[in-house]
């Protein structure tokens, strides 16, 4: 509820997702730029809120299909370079222009409390990835709230549960890179949201907000999924040019999805 909230009142919401898998030639896999995309959507043509996703320098473009495929007119996407420093000028010069107000990392990775980037087999990944839970700590630092969507515990939002990802997720205490930090994230957040992908968290998110917001979902999501993997986007586990995320298919995602229409347009309480 607390992340629907932060949404609902925001007016310059940043943005940030992308996790690239290294197993499928470092492409972005689907779980995050779906999602974001169709938030992105259902912020502008629902409330009137214009959107940025951030993103890895060179998938711009993906990102920027999927919003175009959705029919988005005003929300646009930046990328970021991997050199830090190089990072930091582009992500300053944006605050500076924009001045967002709220941030939300959805399946972004995030370094450990080495500074280390790992994927879910606890493999380094931190040539792949922009710095953008630093900068988004940064954000946070300087009073803009982070809302985060996460589910394998490497991923921006999920130093908030750092000691139960260390304990329970596999290579979240010990990793494979010889780093000795575990994938556990570093990086907290204001609020958390975890599901069994992160993209289901933000559906759930979008339930509690406006019922118009996942009817537009649920009208946009083959779309926006069909031209984000035809432009190069993998599903984690069944790889190139597989309809889902995580596993699950396009329509199995549909059906989750039309559920959690249906509860919020329901009687029933929240506990």
């Amino acid at each position: 509820m607390m992340a629907a909230e932060k949404l609902a009142r925001s007016s310059k919401p940043l943005l940030a997702t992308g996790f690239r898998i290294r197993r499928f030639n470092a492409a972005l896999e689907t779980d995050g730029p779906v999602s974001a995309t169709l938030l992105a959507t259902c912020l502008e043509k629902v409330l009137g809120v214009e959107s940025v996703i951030a993103t890895d320098m060179g998938f711009e473009r993906v990102l920027q299909k999927g919003l175009q495929a959705a029919d988005v007119k005003h929300s646009r996407v930046i990328g970021l370079p991997a050199d830090s420093e190089l990072s930091r000028r582009v992500f300053t010069n944006f605050v500076e222009e924009e001045s967002p107000d709220l941030s939300v990392a959805i399946e972004r990775p995030a370094a450990n409390k080495l500074n280390v980037y790992h994927n879910a087999v606890g493999e380094d990944v931190s040539s792949l990835h922009a710095p953008l839970d630093k900068l988004l700590e940064w954000l946070r630092w300087n009073k803009v709230p982070l809302v985060a969507f996460g589910d394998g515990g490497n991923e921006v939002g999920m130093g908030l549960v750092m000691d139960a990802v260390q304990k329970h997720v596999e290579y979240g205490g010990v990793c494979r890179c010889g780093c000795g930090g575990g994938i556990a994230s570093n990086t907290g957040c204001d609020v958390l949201v975890v599901s069994s992908f992160s993209d289901l968290g933000v559906y759930g998110t979008m339930a509690l907000m406006q019922e118009s917001m996942l009817d537009l979902a649920i009208d946009k999501l083959g779309d926006v999924m069909k031209v984000l993997v035809d432009a190069g986007c993998v599903d984690a586990r069944k790889g190139l040019g597989y309809l889902g995320v995580d596993g699950l298919s396009l329509e199995g995602i549909k059906s989750i999805v039309h559920l959690l229409r249906s509860v919020s347009r329901s009687d029933a309480q929240l506990l």
